[in-house]
């Protein structure tokens, strides 16, 4: 009963923060920019979303080899149709979990390569910040470069330091000692020394670990060019360096689990970002609703193709 109570309370906050924001937006010169798209090359942004997904399973493909290609798919079309249902964001990257743990033994495993996971892509977040830092056309101040530089450099340091055979091993010692130790917390400390092994793993295998950077680095751009492809195809023109340290902005803010039907936070953080860089109220909310509007299109799709996979009993 209290879980739902949380839910409930959930969406309450975000249809609250939504309106209160839309509200402040004129919703006829929305409308006209939407009618004035481009939909030909709102296409080829779908398509390149698609693409994304199939590269998404590629990159976990390199962290868990042991599962097919149509499996891990599986995952992440499920992921998706989850996040952009009522799921949200939280409940999407559980029902991935979920559908890996089925296809993997190891869940010690599972967990290190979800860590894997978005450490590598939080690096390809924040390189690509750097770089539309650096190719931004609009006079960013520099204290404002400073800071997100000191972020960046700040992470990457704490990353690497963490992410080393010494640490790795110094903590799975610990876990062990716990384990061994008749205390409260010996499960914990069994999962995390399970986990920590798992790491250690990975990170003896600096080839998979470079492999996931870098794609992780070409997901992150392809995000980029679907977002300035819907802002050419809208007749706004904005500079794709600064594109890029915005949606690595929002991309670090969306962590913030508050979305429901994947529209929330990271909507609110984009808009008001872009109008940072000059574009207006509208302008950005029309191209929130059209990526918005694209991401249940390829939902759909998603459907579909795990219905046809079923039928054809590739997967079960």
């Amino acid at each position: 009963m209290r879980k739902h109570n949380n839910i409930v309370i959930k969406v309450l906050i975000i249809f609250l923060i939504i309106l209160v924001f839309f509200k402040k937006i004129d919703i006829e010169e929305v409308t006209r920019c939407l009618l004035n798209i481009n939909q030909g090359i709102v296409f080829v942004a779908f398509v390149l979303v698609c693409v994304m997904c199939a590269l998404l399973t590629l990159k976990w493909k390199i962290l868990l080899d042991n599962i097919s290609f149509i499996q891990l798919l599986q995952g992440i079309l499920i992921q998706h149709i989850v996040t952009y249902s009522l799921g949200g964001q939280l409940l999407g990257e559980g029902s991935k979990i979920l559908a890996f743990r089925k296809k993997q033994e190891d869940k010690s495993k599972i967990v290190a390569s979800i860590l894997v996971d978005k450490i590598t892509s939080f690096l390809g977040v924040f390189l690509m910040g750097l770089f539309g830092m650096a190719f931004s056309k609009i006079s960013l101040p520099n204290q404002y470069k400073l800071f997100y530089f000191c972020i960046v450099g700040g992470c990457i340091c704490i990353i690497s330091g963490l992410f080393n055979n010494k640490t790795l091993k110094l903590l799975s010692e610990f876990a062990k000692w716990m384990k061994d130790r008749n205390c409260l917390l010996k499960k914990t400390s069994e999962i995390l020394w399970n986990v920590f092994l798992a790491l250690q793993q990975y990170v003896s295998e600096p080839k998979r670990i470079l492999l996931s950077i870098l794609a992780g680095i070409v997901l992150q751009f392809i995000s980029v060019s679907v977002s300035f492809l819907l802002f050419y195809a809208m007749d706004i023109t904005i500079g794709f360096g600064d594109l890029c340290w915005i949606i690595s902005l929002t991309s670090v803010i969306s962590v913030i689990p508050l979305s429901i039907m994947g529209m929330g936070v990271n909507q609110i953080s984009t808009i008001s970002l872009l109008v940072l860089v000059g574009i207006t109220k509208e302008s950005a909310a029309g191209y929130s609703l059209v990526l918005y509007v694209l991401m249940i299109g390829v939902a759909i799709l998603a459907t579909l193709l795990l219905l046809f996979l079923r039928r054809k009993k590739y997967i079960c």
